[in-house]
């Protein structure tokens, strides 16, 4: 790839984008051009305008996230970085691609990964038959001190969530909340604590 690409400005970026979206509503662009377009600005920005593309492209979508099982770990944490944007601005058109996040998450390689599939689930919500899938990896997730905040913070919702649909559940998400506050960030023990306040006036 021609190295003045990685010097774009953020303009240029945005002609740049312009111009591949019209490929891809006329000619269906390759994953090889999002690839590119990734490896140009792997940040923020860029994830912004692909969001762009996704929303108006239902093929963009459709790689977007075939590439957040890309082998190169930027490349799928971009890709999954615009899915979340685009969801933010238009969670109607990255819905039908919650229950396949719910399924891949046992298989996730990064925390990268898990906090942009964790969050969308979170916010966007997620199907009875995959309560399971959701609690085991929740408590394993918040109870791990090798994972990050904003992993652990999105299971302990998550959690919370599925206790409202299987009471049963309350007391042991409680117990571990309260295990892990001592332990969590500045971040996590404010929700930590909010939940299990909550959790403990439901038990009683």
């Amino acid at each position: 790839m021609n190295l003045y690409f990685y010097n774009l400005d953020y303009y240029k970026l945005s002609i740049f984008v312009l111009l591949l979206l019209q490929q891809l509503k006329t000619d269906e662009t390759s994953k090889m051009n999002l690839i590119e377009l990734i490896e140009m600005h792997p940040g923020v920005d860029n994830a912004k305008q692909l969001a762009k593309m996704a929303y108006e492209s239902e093929s963009c979508r459709d790689e977007l996230w075939q590439l957040t099982s890309h082998e190169k770990n930027y490349i799928s944490r971009v890709a999954a970085w615009a899915l979340e944007h685009c969801f933010l601005a238009h969670p109607e058109v990255i819905k039908p691609y919650l229950p396949f996040m719910a399924e891949r998450l046992p298989e996730l390689p990064s925390d990268s990964l898990r906090r942009h599939f964790l969050k969308m689930l979170w916010l966007g919500g997620f199907e009875e038959e995959h309560h399971g899938i959701l609690a085991d990896l929740g408590f394993r997730w918040l109870m791990d001190p090798e994972r990050p905040t904003a992993v652990k913070m999105f299971s302990m919702n998550i959690l919370y969530d599925i206790s409202e649909a299987e009471p049963d559940l309350k007391p042991e998400l409680a117990a571990v909340i309260e295990d892990q506050l001592p332990k969590g960030t500045p971040g996590f023990k404010n929700a930590g604590q909010k939940i299990l306040k909550k959790l403990c006036r439901q038990i009683g």
